[in-house]
């Protein structure tokens, strides 16, 4: 009995907390002009500030202390749970903002809620075909994507299979390009060298860089191929087999 009145106070102080001291809970109001149409309220919407999340789990941590006689290891998993379930609503990124005073639209309302149930990820993925470009744009390798924001980057990762040959020691130079040129932050170049008389050898590997500095819109992504500086250009050959190739984007923070 014991157990169960103190268990029911945690929930009560969540429940007490999560309403009383958040700032930022969203608030919405009928419109008087135009009955029927969901306006956002002054109220900011729709989830916690920073303080007031580091606020919310001060608060949460000192209640679990307090109370932590209940059985401590359960009591240090509820706790544990209650801390981050703010944490990653404040590093969730929605893809639309509300701004108080204006109409609600039921599409971008249903986005935000989209978002929070799965993310997505754009990616082009092909079997093949193989492409025997020493220098140049590989035509296959290109992903469209939009970019929602400024102040983010763009996580990006390439699947395939690369293959080098030449006289001697060679090296070809694959290259990630954003609208056709290297990104400013720091160019996506991953090079393969080939030792002279070291076999003929087709190995799959993956790239992974960011790409900031990019303004919001729509922005396509290229895998391009050609010399490495310094090296006499190779025999270049992306894929084999038409194995399975992916390029990938992701917006990140």
């Amino acid at each position: 009995m014991r157990d169960a009145q103190l268990f029911s106070r945690w929930i009560a102080a969540w429940a007490f907390l999560g309403v009383g001291l958040s700032p930022s809970i969203a608030a919405a109001g009928w419109g008087s002009e135009k009955w029927g149409e969901l306006i956002w309220g002054a109220l900011a919407v729709p989830l916690l500030g920073p303080l007031g999340l580091a606020l919310l789990s001060a608060l949460i941590l000192g209640i679990g202390v307090f109370i932590s006689r209940w059985r401590r290891s359960m009591s240090a998993l509820v706790l544990a749970l209650l801390v981050a379930l703010p944490l990653a609503a404040s590093a969730l990124m929605l893809p639309h903002t509300f701004v108080n005073g204006t109409v609600a639209d039921a599409d971008e309302v249903n986005a935000n809620f989209e978002a929070l149930a799965y993310r997505t990820i754009p990616r082009a993925t092909g079997l093949g075909p193989n492409d025997q470009t020493d220098f140049g744009a590989i035509t296959s390798r290109t992903l469209t994507l939009d970019k929602d924001r400024t102040d983010t980057a763009f996580r990006i990762s390439y699947t395939d299979n690369f293959r080098v040959v030449g006289n001697g020691n060679t090296a070809c130079r694959w290259e990630i390009r954003v609208d056709g040129s290297a990104c400013s932050s720091g160019a996506l170049v991953y090079d393969y060298y080939q030792e002279a008389n070291s076999g003929f050898h087709h190995r799959p590997s993956t790239f992974v860089g960011y790409c900031e500095s990019l303004a919001a819109g729509s922005h396509t992504l290229q895998v391009f191929v050609g010399p490495v500086p310094g090296t006499a250009l190779a025999d270049c050959f992306t894929d084999w087999n038409d194995s399975r190739w992916v390029l990938e984007a992701e917006e990140v923070r």
